[in-house]
């Protein structure tokens, strides 16, 4: 299911594809204990609730615009990651538009691997989820096209909630 998102917990399984790995960058950000609690007790609330996410169409179709679609509850990849490096003194504002070339300049000094996802240390253990698991093509498109409409229908009622608090309606 190509364009069927939601909030997940990835393994090393997601970089292979038939016997071939991806190069992956790993990071290591150092965060005071304040900062830490803040980012583990966000992901923790987004993890509990992972039905309520889900994946930002509109956000990647603007990206070759540089610019982000805020619907609330829906994040691509790059949006996740920038908001929660917001939560960090490396100078990621929350809510910016993000491209990972941008976050990828950002996190130079901290990058603490670069290489291939199979030569990378404990890649062979992090397992747990079920990306590689067959889905007929019919449960994709229909997880593809209920994802959609909720975004549509949450970006719609977001719409509506501006402009009723902007022009006092």
């Amino acid at each position: 299911a190509p364009f069927f998102f939601f909030f997940i917990k990835e393994s090393f399984g997601r970089y292979e594809w038939h016997r071939n790995f991806c190069d992956i960058k790993f990071c290591r950000l150092h965060v005071s204990d304040k900062q830490y609690d803040l980012i583990k007790t966000h992901i923790q609330r987004m993890h509990r609730q992972k039905k309520v996410y889900v994946y930002n169409y509109y956000s990647a179709a603007m990206t070759p615009l540089h610019h982000r679609v805020r619907i609330r509850n829906a994040y691509t990849c790059v949006e996740f990651v920038g908001d929660i490096l917001s939560m960090t003194d490396i100078g990621v504002k929350f809510g910016d538009f993000h491209s990972w070339p941008g976050l990828e300049k950002i996190c130079a000094p901290f990058v603490v691997y670069e290489g291939s996802a199979q030569t990378y240390p404990g890649s062979k253990g992090w397992r747990g989820d079920d990306f590689k698991e067959k889905m007929p093509i019919s449960d994709g498109i229909m997880a593809t096209v209920e994802s959609f409409g909720r975004l549509t229908k949450r970006g719609i009622e977001d719409a509506y909630s501006f402009c009723c608090a902007k022009f006092g309606v």
